[in-house]
């Protein structure tokens, strides 16, 4: 792999869409180096022209991060198998030894979290792009589940994402939302208590069976735990490229939609359990926490 430059511009100039169908096109065996603000360095592996790996200086592009979204992997298995980690003890081989992956099944996390790095850079529209030639030796190889001028076109037409620095900013207004939310399912999970229901039992059916389109937004989240809703894996797995960006939709309407998902099962789960008379306590409670009348 060489490490002169074969390459390099600027963003505002040729897009990251424009760098990667270009060398995809061309059939180019490279690394192309994307350097957006704060310090965040995404790459991507094309051979002959195909994708075959990406790596991201974010922690929240890491494996085990991508693992925990998907639903594949508790943030306890993750902790216990990031203290197994080694300089020749990689973290998909520690999984798959605890038994939580296959190798099967590690490579298609593998793959995944490559398309959702691909995938995120589309949200950036500032910084630099740098191509240097060949690969670095012994470099993990994976394929797309599709052709990568295929791939790259469906990313940029699902991807409407705002620049990195606006879905910061968005992130903030988004723990209004599940502090509403929180405070409601707390009421619910209150009154499963008083009937000896677990909530978090209750509840894990929803994540069981929650709707593709929404179950990464529970991804790693305990629902009815004591402690209530977890604000900021919530919010995270939000802005995540699984997430809003994904569907085309704003964090806060993606936010909403799901915790409204999981109110409505919360309430259906809960109406077996108590007496006509009571459920109208309980409705008048979840009215005024929703009208902001009441706090926790």
């Amino acid at each position: 792999m060489s490490e002169r430059p074969i390459l390099e511009g600027d963003l505002a100039h040729f897009g990251v869409f424009e760098v990667l169908a270009f060398l995809a096109s061309a059939g180019h065996t490279v690394v192309v180096e994307f350097q957006f603000e704060d310090g965040v360095v995404k790459r991507v592996h094309l051979d002959r022209g195909e994708i075959v790996f990406a790596s991201s200086s974010l922690v929240a592009d890491r494996l085990g991060e991508s693992l925990v979204r998907a639903g594949q992997l508790t943030q306890a298995q993750l902790d216990i198998a990031s203290r197994a980690i080694t300089p020749t003890n990689k973290l998909g081989k520690v999984l798959v030894e605890m038994g939580c992956l296959t190798p099967r099944g590690l490579f298609e996390a593998v793959r995944r979290q490559v398309e959702e790095i691909v995938e995120s850079l589309f949200a950036f529209e500032r910084g630099r792009f740098v191509v240097t030639a060949g690969l670095p030796e012994g470099s993990t190889r994976v394929r797309l589940r599709m052709p990568t001028r295929e791939f790259v076109l469906q990313a940029v037409g699902k991807t409407d994402a705002p620049e990195p620095q606006a879905a910061s900013a968005a992130a903030t207004d988004l723990a209004p939302i599940v502090d509403r939310y929180d405070r409601v399912l707390a009421a619910i999970a209150r009154v499963m208590r008083e009937r000896g229901v677990d909530p978090k039992v209750r509840l894990a059916d929803f994540v069981a069976g929650a709707d593709s389109a929404r179950s990464a937004l529970f991804a790693g989240v305990m629902l009815g735990a004591p402690e209530g809703l977890d604000a900021a894996r919530l919010i995270a797995n939000a802005c995540a490229p699984t997430g809003a960006a994904a569907f085309g939709e704003t964090p806060a309407a993606y936010l909403e939609t799901g915790l409204e998902e999981l109110f409505a099962f919360a309430l259906f789960a809960v109406e077996d359990l108590i007496e006509p008379a009571e459920a109208e306590a309980l409705a008048a409670e979840i009215r005024a926490i929703f009208e902001g009348g009441e706090g926790r």
